[in-house]
């Protein structure tokens, strides 16, 4: 099958979209691989802030108030305290149910 002279002014007018579209795929992977690399180093910053305010909480916790305790007793205090506050509230509520009720209907009656 040889070529003839159309095909030919044919591919030759179309041979601008063709290095157009080649120039544009090139353009859009690199600039996909730019916006990756700009999300990866957003994703790092923000764990390093991460690690920084877990570090300040945790030295905000170890503090000792002026009276020499511990701020983690006093919370863990408080919740021992809720914590049998629920219990109790939990026992009070407790029904005993017998399992035989409405099983047996008499219809004698």
């Amino acid at each position: 099958m040889a070529i003839q002279p159309i095909d030919l002014s044919v591919m030759y007018s179309q041979m601008d979209k063709v290095a157009k579209y080649n120039a544009s795929s090139s353009q859009g992977a690199a600039l996909a691989s730019s916006v990756n690399m700009s999300k990866k180093i957003q994703e790092e910053n923000e764990q390093k802030q991460q690690v920084q305010k877990l570090s300040n909480e945790d030295v905000a916790a170890n503090k000792i108030n002026p009276n020499g305790k511990n701020n983690n007793q006093e919370e863990e205090k408080s919740k021992k305290e809720k914590k049998d506050q629920t219990e109790e509230q939990e026992i009070k509520s407790i029904e005993i149910k017998d399992p035989l009720i409405g099983q047996h209907i008499d219809i004698t009656r």
